[in-house]
């Protein structure tokens, strides 16, 4: 009888660590699928955020020379080039939306959105208002969260 409970918790034993490995394999090739996720009340994520919103910083400062020059917005990303924006101002891969990862949505001649994808599910926006004002926000298909308060902390 002693045998048999032996037998019986180390076959409990081996199929419990077969499974947990199995639910870790799982769980990453998800993350890999779905992209990794942000949550911006992780302060770890938040940081993450915070140096993909740093990287726009060159287009912002392109748009605000542009329309100080002009009185306007631009219709498009392409009308910075090359007088306010070089193409090695970009970092990394500059094909990508239409500066860096960038999609620029002209709002009116006062006001401008940008749109960093950060995985399948989410993004992250700046809007300068026409107001002067800036805004930055974290959302998903489900939840929009404002982190104006929290990139000003920091």
């Amino acid at each position: 009888m002693l045998l048999i409970m032996r037998k019986a918790f180390l076959i409990f034993l081996c199929v419990t660590i077969v499974l947990g490995m199995g639910m870790v394999f799982l769980h990453r090739q998800m993350q890999r699928i779905y992209g990794p996720g942000y949550n911006p009340d992780n302060s770890h994520d938040l940081q993450k955020l915070v140096i993909i919103a740093e990287a726009s910083r060159p287009l912002c400062e392109a748009l605000e020379r542009f329309k100080n020059d002009r009185g306007n917005y631009p219709s498009s990303v392409i009308d910075l080039i090359p007088a306010y924006l070089q193409t090695k101002n970009a970092p990394d891969d500059f094909n990508t939306k239409d500066w860096a990862g960038w999609e620029y949505l002209r709002e009116s001649t006062n006001s401008y959105q940008l749109f960093f994808q950060l995985d399948w599910d989410g993004g992250l926006w700046f809007e300068h208002l026409a107001s002067g004002t800036n805004h930055w926000s974290w959302s998903t298909s489900d939840r929009v969260i404002d982190l104006t308060p929290k990139f000003q902390i920091r």
